[in-house]
């Protein structure tokens, strides 16, 4: 990762912006006693039923016998989204970060979107920390994710909750249409200055949209967690920035290796840069 501008106060903010740890043990889920440990956490704090519903949709869902969005449902709506898998919170956490340390590099006011938002964990971070974003598009198809995350917004201090509240638009609806665009498209007719798409599984899809709702000058941040191999971190985020770049030559983007930093035991969150060329 690039040197970051304020590191001190942005790793505290971080840290108090999810105030979650769960202990060393809570991340390894290859051990039969963390797993119960994390089972008992979960039935604790949402109840028996509603997690005993979860574990039979998350088996039907690996037997393709439920739909993801019907799964995605029940935990928007049951706020499970904060700590079901420790390991997908600490990527949250890790990819917040990676933004804010490329983001807070930027002098100037600017306009972001954020493609895929979830619960806005991320857009919320970003209104929250840095002054000079004027507006955030939290963009996102789920209308229960989009319900939590207003929950979490009204838990917020009232000065918080002001400030959030005048820079977060959410915009419901599948980024990759046509339909989509064109609300974002009328509502920053010129582009904005940074498009995100984090930790979306239609990554490479969305290279086309980037260049339709990107400013001519602007910044496009895709973050992407990776397995790392036997060849280490440099290999992996050479050969996710070679994918990339094979399919953004044919839409007039180019990216580049803004950094990356380990979270769990074997993954990196890796962030790519990007610029369009035409």
């Amino acid at each position: 990762m690039e040197e970051i501008k304020n590191k001190e106060k942005l790793d505290k903010f971080v840290e108090s912006y999810f105030g979650i740890y769960y202990g060393d043990d809570f991340w390894d889920f290859l051990n039969p006693r963390s797993r119960r440990k994390h089972r008992r956490y979960l039935v604790e704090k949402y109840g028996k039923e509603i997690i005993d519903k979860w574990r039979a949709l998350s088996r039907s869902l690996h037997k393709e016998k439920v739909d993801d969005i019907d799964f995605d449902d029940f935990v928007y709506q049951h706020g499970l989204s904060d700590d079901i898998i420790p390991k997908v919170v600490n990527r949250t956490k890790v990819t917040l970060h990676g933004l804010l340390a490329r983001i807070s590099k930027n002098d100037g006011y600017f306009t972001a979107v954020d493609l895929g938002s979830g619960d806005g964990r991320i857009a919320t971070g970003l209104a929250l920390y840095l002054d000079n974003l004027e507006k955030i598009y939290a963009v996102e198809e789920n209308r229960y994710a989009i319900q939590k995350a207003k929950v979490e917004v009204d838990k917020l201090g009232n000065s918080e909750k002001q400030k959030v509240n005048e820079r977060v638009n959410y915009v419901l609806g599948d980024f990759l249409t046509n339909e989509t665009h064109e609300k974002l498209i009328e509502k920053e007719p010129e582009g904005f200055d940074f498009v995100i798409a984090a930790n979306v599984p239609s990554c490479l899809e969305a290279i086309p949209v980037f260049t339709k709702i990107t400013k001519p000058n602007g910044t496009i941040l895709v973050a992407a967690s990776q397995e790392v191999c036997e060849h280490g971190a440099p290999c992996v985020a050479g050969s996710f920035l070679n994918l990339n770049n094979e399919r953004g030559e044919k839409h007039g983007v180019e990216f580049k290796v803004f950094g990356y930093a380990p979270y769990g035991y074997d993954s990196i969150m890796l962030i790519l840069e990007g610029r369009r060329f035409s």
